[in-house]
């Protein structure tokens, strides 16, 4: 009965002999058994988010009593109602429980065209409190493929859409699974940022699972940051809350992960003790979910020489990887095993292996670098189409003008000698003023082509930037380690005794060339202007040039700076890099101030020292400062230098909020 005074209940509004009418052709309907014209009585629901969210918990219950296929039709049936009555919250939430679904049956590639045909589908762009559950679902399962550069991306897409959305349910989840992004990608610093703000709101909502998480998380960072004494503190605290509460999963993970740091600091016996409490606690768990902590066995089994029992663990990690795709797992686990065979004498094996490593790392790199030229072809073709609409407008507007001119004359020929002189002059002043307007119309169709080139100027060296960066990374990086592997090879053989001063030596000026070349990298590209915006990029650039040099550097954001346009903030920081450096190596500065202040109309860029300063001559032509100018000029930015000789030097930019958006 009650869907029978939910139906008859929407007519309130018609005179009362037609409710009666309605009502009565509901309650008839209501009792129809079976089908109506081919449809399941089922629809007959009304469909809105109380009966959505009614059968996702059922679905819920079904996964968790382990059945799987009832759960996925549940999921279909639901998908069905909701494209039938066009209710995109029921769409989107339908398809991401199928995801799920396909996810807990280890079906990734399946999951993740579920997940891509969510993002596709026209329920998700009106659905924003299930968006950032899509974006986070991808990033997990690009995680559990190896593909953290992906991952983190999909972690940073689904904090926006939470924000966005208002939604701070689970922004503490992604914040600490962006960490393990990061941290797997060697951005350290920026893991323990994210973790420190996943901690504050986890402590906030008495969120213990998730805390235990975090402080597995920050022991790992601490331990390559090689504070050993807080990595150990925070697996201490992650053990203690997951072993209190009984988090399973947790303690399987934090001893997994302690293991893991103790063979990094190569406390073999205290990472075989803990990878077997991890076994323990983790009895429950199968499959590819103990693929970590497998590696770190199979890594304790060869430092300890037993090939023996690490070449069927190593083999059973390599059949899991492939299962699910994970490539990182994969050449991990070829690499072990080439090194296992190897010690049998089975090079035959080995070479296998060691063949299967380098093809995966290849592909892996190659698919990078693909995107990478994908990216660039792209803007450099925008940039062409932009310079032949260009071209097209003026050539449009010349002829408008030669049109105008030739219209002009006709009809002055037409009208009496008497009115000519009058008329004449009277057309003359009009046609100075098309010509003045038009005039005006090309100069600025010209600046705008003068703007398009610079930007795609600047943009072709940051991208080249990039290229250097990930070859430099990638490429020479490694070969550099491979030549300290060989040297340390030699050092072990008797007949490169008396060498082993000169290879000692030769090993120092690689760590040296190593360390310069990261520092050099991470010049070339700053992440953490990506990810976290104009003010922390030029803080930590402020703060790590402080610590190089002899100058104090004095960095004040005045107010609330917001994100600008990628481009927009790449030029400013390259500007103040270049200022910088310019200040260190010709002012002879003891202070160095770096000031930003934002309204809602302009955006200002102090850059002030107390140095020698500079004569009127140089402010034209020394210092770089041609380079700077163009890159101000691009955004139609101003600038203004305010030096004395012996004082020190100031320098202003300028620009315009209206601007920067237009150069955007």
């Amino acid at each position: 009965m009650a869907d029978f005074y939910k139906i008859a209940s929407k007519f309130n509004d018609v005179s009362r002999l037609f409710n009666v009418y309605i009502a009565i052709v509901a309650f008839f309907c209501w009792l129809l058994p079976g089908t109506v014209a081919g449809q399941d009585a089922r629809v007959l629901h009304v469909v809105d988010s109380s009966y959505v969210d009614a059968q996702i918990n059922s679905v819920k219950e079904h996964v968790e009593q382990g059945n799987l296929s009832t759960a996925e039709a549940v999921c279909r049936r639901l998908l069905d109602d909701c494209s039938n009555t066009k209710f995109h919250y029921g769409i989107l939430k339908s398809l991401v429980g199928l995801g799920n679904v396909a996810v807990h049956k280890a079906e990734f590639g399946k999951a993740l065209e579920i997940y891509n045909r969510a993002l596709e589908s026209n329920a998700f762009a009106h659905a924003k409190d299930v968006q950032p559950t899509v974006y986070a679902n991808i990033g997990n399962i690009c995680a559990l493929r190896g593909d953290y550069a992906a991952s983190a991306k999909f972690y940073e897409l689904a904090i926006q859409a939470a924000d966005q959305a208002g939604s701070t349910t689970y922004t503490p989840i992604l914040y600490a699974n962006l960490s393990v992004a990061y941290h797997v990608l060697k951005k350290y610093d920026k893991a323990i940022m994210m973790l420190n703000k996943a901690e504050r709101m986890a402590l906030s909502a008495n969120n213990y699972l998730l805390l235990a998480e975090i402080y597995t998380f920050k022991g790992l960072s601490y331990t390559e940051l090689k504070d050993y004494e807080k990595s150990d503190h925070y697996f201490e605290q992650a053990i203690h809350i997951a072993s209190k509460r009984g988090f399973t999963h947790s303690l399987f993970s934090a001893y997994t992960s302690q293991g893991n740091a103790y063979l990094e600091r190569d406390k073999v016996n205290d990472a075989l003790k803990s990878f077997r409490q991890a076994e323990v606690a983790g009895a429950g768990i199968t499959g590819f979910r103990r693929n970590t902590m497998m590696i770190g066995f199979a890594k304790v089994l060869i430092r300890l020489e037993n090939y023996k029992d690490a070449k069927p663990l190593l083999q059973t990690i390599l059949a899991q990887a492939q299962a699910i795709e994970n490539i990182k797992d994969q050449i991990t686990a070829h690499a072990l095993l080439a090194g296992v065979y190897q010690h049998f004498d089975r090079f035959d094996s080995a070479f296998y292996h060691r063949t299967f490593e380098m093809q995966l790392t290849d592909s892996f790199k190659k698919n990078e670098t693909t995107l990478a030229l994908a990216e660039i072809e792209n803007q450099h073709n925008a940039a062409l189409k932009g310079v032949k609409l260009t071209e097209s407008q003026l050539t449009i507007a010349q002829q408008q003008v030669a049109l105008s001119r030739r219209n002009s004359w006709i009809f002055m020929s037409l009208f009496a000698v008497g009115l000519l002189g009058v008329f004449i002059f009277y057309q003359r002043r009009v046609f100075q003023h098309k010509q003045k307007i038009k005039s005006q119309e090309m100069k600025e169709v010209l600046q705008q082509q003068t703007i398009l080139e610079m930007k795609a100027l600047l943009e072709g060296e940051e991208k080249e930037r990039v290229r250097l960066s990930r070859e430099i990374h990638d490429d020479i990086m490694v070969q550099f380690s491979v030549i300290k592997m060989g040297l340390s090879t030699w050092l072990g053989q008797a007949e490169a005794e008396r060498k082993t001063e000169e290879i000692n030596s030769t090993m120092t000026q690689l760590d040296h060339a190593t360390e310069n070349l990261r520092r050099t990298v991470h010049n070339l590209m700053p992440d953490v202007l990506w990810e976290e915006g104009l003010v922390d990029a030029l803080y930590f650039f402020c703060d790590n040039l402080q610590k190089s040099v002899p100058l104090r550097f004095d960095f004040q954001p005045l107010g609330i700076i917001p994100r600008f346009e990628a481009g927009f903030e790449l030029s400013v920081y390259r500007i103040i890099q270049e200022l910088l450096q310019n200040v260190i190596k010709h002012a002879r500065a003891t202070e160095v101030l770096v000031q930003l202040s934002y309204d809602e109309a302009m955006f200002g860029i102090t850059v002030e020292d107390n140095g020698i300063g500079m004569q009127r001559k140089e402010l034209n032509s020394g210092m770089g400062l041609k380079s700077i100018a163009n890159r101000v000029n691009s955004f139609a930015g101003s600038i203004e230098i305010d030096s004395k000789v012996g004082i020190g030097t100031s320098i202003h930019l300028q620009f315009d909020k209206l601007s920067i958006l237009e150069a955007g």
